[in-house]
């Protein structure tokens, strides 16, 4: 099935962005710390050695890192001591490692979490000989867990190798004699998030002043339209730069896939055809050939990616498909048109890379260029508008194809000849009329004045001997062409005269003979075609026989279908010997493969071929052309979704077609509206055309409206803790819709959608096809972690197309699309 979605999904994610900012209030949470009571009861502190900032002694002999009643310190040895490391910190061997909590305090277990499961063994071996000397130290994977038997306010060791460290959590008893608070009596104050800044929820205990807990509330995220802000009022800047010197920008990270975000740009880097793991890497980051790169960010202009050397630099370059531009280590990419999403896959080796800067257009874009591509009979023009102060293209629009003008049997623009006055001559193979003399044999190189066609394609299933690859055509009085059967021609002014019930053939050509390559018996053969002049020489094939062939096969109709998605389906009759025969549909300049369906129509065997048809190219001609292995079969040339409305409105006009209601019609026009919307969206890409141009008998567009929301996000109230929430959701829209959501993820999370649990392979998780009539059902998404119940949405295509209301750039697609469901709804009712 014709499957267009990576290109239209890229387009549409970057646009949920907006959405999500107001919905998502809550989606980090700290795990509140209070002190314990009274007698010595246990309590910990983590100190994190990476990332922060330690205290440096002044002598530079050793740093120290303190947290609450605990500190950790890394004295020098051999080498010198590392003052900092952006995700972990390096113990060199030798060096002097030393733990300790406050007078009075005594520490029970210290837990070190190691970049690695090497350099927790090592860990382990120097703690196992520190002083005083641990119960025991022990390794599961990276962490190393060191238990004390002795009451002792410090532990000291020294690395015998080099080592890595995570964080060290240190568990101490904490003598005391004041009472404990129950915290029954609390005030809890909000600091609203910004766009800018993250907000907080803070409880405090009114009896004893204690911070009983501390909820975090995410930055809401800018949310441009217009170039302002609609949540704070900032105006949008026209520069903006993510720079990966720090992991903690990163909100995802697993082997399959890392996000970065900073400034409002979000960039993702998805493992992909890659045979190397998602690297766990920072200032600079790394990304592998074959991965995928993708950045967004609202009406992007231009891209500058600083590059760690110039050769990770070209490696870049050679990944981008636009024109892009090396200076040194920057790579810069200037975009033809503003887009939010970006995608880049990277085929030329690894490339390292410190920072990306997107730059927006403020130009008003006063001074433009025009330029104007004229139409032809057949092909479509377009009339360019760019700017030329920014380079930015300001609009472009399409100019239908003319058409032609048949004056006298010939087009008076382009001078084609008028289809229903060609003499077709039918449809032939050919063969031989004499001996093994007239095959000509050569096998010197072939010249470009040699042509080729192909004859007598047997097939395994049967004994029918298929060849007619090609046609005569005849073009004027005795002249002819020699074409393939889908129009390609090979040769041109042939003349053909009947001699003795034989056809002698005369090709008329520039130059030295032309030649036919045929497939006839064993080894390659040829026959000459000479020019008119030389025509009566003897010694090289010239009679042939041509003789009629029929059809096994017949495409003989075609129907559209509106389900959960809009398919195009073709009727064929053949014999059962051509079951295995492939469809291949061609659009947009590619083509798919399509098995048939065996189905009984009106008491009659047929084979159904199926393609599903993305909405913007709702009007594209659709060429289908039945094959069994290299014979082609039959040929369906010019279809569309556009012809078949354009058809049944024609017949509902002319009383053919009973719509006593008008719901069929109203259908049919939201359809075509529907596509119109998605091509303006999908920018008018180069082979799109609109769908309601030119179409006769076309009703209004629906007026419906979505009318309700149907969406709620609520969290589990009893947890304190969310390893796993919604980032966001959105409807996904090509040839099916489906509704996606958008999740933080770790281990052991589990989604069900209505109840059934759904696979996830990553971050995004879609739906089944919604159908038409189904797009206000409501969804509801269960997200779990550990099997305990995080967060509850529900969603569906009508709360989408409700959100949208009002929005420039996705909300004509929507609304458009919530109108077609509708009239889809209406009809089946």
């Amino acid at each position: 099935m014709y499957k267009a979605k990576q290109r239209m999904k890229t387009l549409l994610l970057a646009c949920f962005a907006a959405l999500v900012s107001m919905f998502l209030a809550v989606a980090l949470w700290v795990t509140p710390t209070s002190k314990i009571d009274a007698s010595a009861a246990e309590q910990t502190e983590t100190i994190s050695v990476f990332g922060t900032t330690g205290t440096l002694a002044s002598d530079e002999s050793s740093i120290s890192w303190v947290s609450g009643n605990c500190t950790f310190t890394n004295a020098k040895g051999s080498t010198a001591i590392r003052t900092s490391d952006s995700d972990h910190y390096r113990v060199y061997a030798n060096s002097t490692i030393k733990i300790s909590v406050n007078e009075g305090s005594t520490i029970t277990k210290i837990v070190i979490t190691c970049t690695s499961a090497s350099y927790a063994t090592v860990c382990q071996t120097s703690f196992n000989n520190a002083e005083p000397e641990p119960q025991s130290a022990t390794v599961s994977g990276s962490i190393v867990t060191i238990i004390l038997a002795n009451s002792t306010t410090s532990i000291t060791a020294t690395a015998s190798a080099q080592t890595r460290f995570k964080t060290v959590a240190i568990t101490y008893t904490e003598a005391s004699s004041e009472p404990t608070c129950e915290h029954t009596n609390t005030t809890s104050t909000t600091d609203d998030a910004t766009c800018t800044e993250a907000g907080s929820i803070t409880v405090t205990c009114n009896d004893c002043g204690e911070t009983v807990s501390t909820e975090e509330i995410p930055v809401i995220a800018h949310n441009y339209v217009d170039g302002t802000c609609s949540v704070c009022g900032a105006v949008e800047p026209n520069e903006v730069t993510l720079t990966f010197d720090d992991t903690s920008k990163r909100t995802i990270f697993t082997t399959e896939q890392q996000v970065w975000t900073e400034n409002g740009i979000t960039v993702t880097n998805n493992k992909a055809n890659s045979t190397t793991n998602v690297a766990d890497y920072a200032n600079p980051i790394r990304f592998y050939m074959n991965s995928e790169l993708i950045i967004e960010y609202p009406g992007m202009t231009k891209i500058v990616f600083s590059c760690n050397t110039a050769a990770y630099a070209n490696n870049l370059q050679s990944s981008i498909e636009v024109s892009a531009t090396v200076e040194e280590k920057v790579v810069t990419v200037t975009l033809a048109a503003a887009t939010d999403t970006f995608t880049i896959t990277l085929s030329e080796g690894q490339v390292r890379m410190d920072s990306i800067t997107v730059h927006v257009s403020t130009c008003e874009h006063t001074n433009t260029t025009e330029i104007t591509n004229a139409p032809t009979c057949t092909e479509t023009g377009s009339t360019t508008v760019t700017c030329d102060d920014c380079g930015a293209k300001v609009s472009e629009t399409t100019i239908p194809a003319l058409g032609h003008n048949y004056v006298d049997n010939f087009c008076s623009v382009c001078g084609e000849q008028d289809p229903a006055t060609i003499d077709y001559s039918g449809y032939y193979y050919i063969s031989f009329t004499h001996s093994e003399t007239v095959y000509y044999v050569d096998n010197s190189e072939l010249s470009s004045n040699r042509y080729y066609a192909r004859t007598d394609v047997e097939f395994t299933a049967g004994t029918v001997n298929i060849a007619y690859v090609y046609r005569l055509i005849k073009t004027e009085n005795g002249i002819y062409s020699l074409c393939e059967y889908d129009g390609d021609c090979y040769q041109e002014n042939i003349t053909v005269e009947k001699i003795d019930g034989a056809y002698r053939f005369y090709a008329t050509v520039d130059g030295s003979a032309c030649q036919f390559l045929l497939n006839a018996g064993s080894g390659t053969k040829y026959i000459k075609f000479y020019k008119a002049s030389n025509a009566t020489q003897s010694n090289y094939a010239q009679d042939i026989t041509l003789t009629p062939v029929d059809f096994p096969a017949n495409i003989e109709s075609a129907s559209i279908t509106i389900g959960e998605d809009i398919t195009m389906n073709y009727y064929v009759t053949m014999s059962d010997e051509f079951a295995e025969a492939k469809m291949y549909f061609t659009v947009d300049g590619k083509t798919y493969e399509v098995g048939g369906v065996e189905k009984e129509v009106n008491e009659n065997k047929r084979y159904v071929f199926s393609l599903d048809i993305p909405p913007h190219f709702m009007a594209n001609n659709i060429k289908a052309e039945l094959k069994l292995g290299d014979a082609v079969l039959a040929i369906k040339a010019e279809y569309s979704v556009k012809e078949y409305a354009q058809n049944m409105l024609n017949k509902i006009a002319d009383g053919t077609q009973a719509d006593a209601n008008g719901t069929l019609k109203q259908l049919l026009t939201d359809l075509l509206y529907y596509g119109d919307a998605a091509y303006n969206y999908a920018n008018k890409t180069t082979d799109a055309v609109p769908a309601t141009d030119g179409v006769e008998n076309l009703g209004s567009e629906s007026t419906a409206e979505p009318t309700a929301t149907d969406f709620t996000l609520t969290k589990n109230e009893e947890i304190s803790s969310y390893p796993a929430y919604f980032l966001g959701a959105g409807v996904y829209f090509d040839n099916v819709n489906q509704i996606y959501v958008k999740i933080n993820t770790t281990e052991n999370v589990t989604l069900t959608i209505n109840g059934v649990e759904a696979e996830i392979t990553g971050n995004m998780i879609y739906t089944d096809g919604i159908l038409a009539t189904g797009f206000d059902d409501t969804y509801e998404f269960k997200l779990y972690h550990n099997d305990v119940l995080m967060q509850t949405l529900t969603y569906s295509v009508n709360a989408y197309a409700y959100a949208k209301q009002g929005d420039a750039t996705m909300g004509e697609l929507a609304l458009a699309l919530y109108r077609y469901g509708a009239s889809a709804t209406a009809y089946k009712a």
